[in-house]
C-alpha cells in the first residue's frame, strides 16, 4: 500500500515537471515569435519612406529623386499633349505626395509631351466624332475608313493604326493615323429580290421601287 502511494506521488511529480517544462517551452516560443514580429515591424517601419513631390520637375529629375528615396519600380510614363507646360515636365504622379512607400512601390508619372508627342488613347472608348476631334485638336490629320463586320456593331471602332498606349511623335516620319469603323453586317445592306412572277409589270415595278431596287425591265411581246 505504501509503495503504491509512493509510486503515485512520484508519477504526479513527474507529470508536474513535464507540464512545467512544456509551459516553459510554450512561453519561450511565444517570446521568440513576439520578438521576431516586433523586429519585423521595426525593420518594415525603417524601410518605409514618404513619397516625395515630383510634379513640376523634369522626368529625369523625378526619376533621380525616387532613386534617392529607394524607389526603383518606376513605370513607363504617360505623355499628355500639353500646350502650356514644357516637354518632359511631370504633371501628375500615381502615388500621392507624403504616402508611405517602399522600394517595391510602383510609381508612374504623367508627363507633358509638349505639342510633339503623346501616349495614344484607345479610340474605341470614344464616339467617332470625339475620336476625330481628338486628333484634329493636336493638328494631326486622321483618315476614317469603313468596313463591314459580322462581329462589331455599326459605328464601333474596328481598328486604329497607332495602338493604344503607344507614344506617338508628330513629324514627317510619323505613322499615318487611320481609324476603321464598322458599318455592320454586309447582309444588312443586301437587298433581297422579291418574287415577281404572276405580277403585272406595273405591280413588279412598284414592289421593286418600294424595296429600293432599280433594275431594267424587259417586256417580251407575244
Amino acid at each position: 500500500m505504501v509503495s503504491h502511494l509512493l509510486a503515485m506521488k512520484t508519477g504526479t511529480k513527474v507529470l508536474l515537471i513535464l507540464c512545467v517544462i512544456g509551459l516553459a517551452g510554450a512561453m519561450a516560443g511565444a517570446v521568440t515569435w513576439y520578438v521576431k514580429q516586433n523586429n519585423a515591424k521595426v525593420q518594415t517601419s525603417e524601410q518605409m519612406k514618404a513619397m516625395p513631390d515630383c510634379t513640376g520637375k523634369s522626368l529625369e529629375e523625378a526619376k533621380q529623386l525616387l532613386n534617392n528615396t529607394g524607389i526603383k519600380n518606376i513605370s513607363e510614363p504617360i505623355y499628355e499633349y500639353d500646350t502650356q507646360k514644357e516637354e518632359d515636365t511631370v504633371i501628375e504622379q500615381s502615388v500621392v505626395e507624403g504616402s508611405a512607400v517602399s522600394g517595391d512601390t510602383s510609381v508612374q508619372f504623367t508627363v507633358s509631351g509638349g505639342t510633339n508627342k503623346f501616349t495614344m488613347k484607345d479610340c474605341a472608348s470614344m464616339t467617332r466624332e470625339d475620336a476625330v476631334r481628338y486628333f484634329e485638336d493636336k493638328g494631326i490629320a486622321v483618315t476614317v475608313e469603313e468596313t463591314y463586320s459580322d462581329e462589331i456593331p455599326n459605328r464601333s471602332l474596328v481598328s486604329q493604326t497607332v495602338g493604344a498606349g503607344e507614344v506617338y511623335t508628330k513629324g514627317e516620319s510619323a505613322s499615318p493615323v487611320v481609324l476603321v469603323y464598322s458599318v455592320g453586317k454586309k447582309s444588312d445592306y443586301e437587298k433581297k429580290m422579291p418574287k415577281l412572277t404572276g405580277l403585272s409589270v406595273n405591280e413588279a415595278k412598284a414592289l421593286l421601287k418600294a424595296r429600293g431596287i432599280t433594275v431594267p425591265v424587259v417586256v417580251k411581246s407575244g
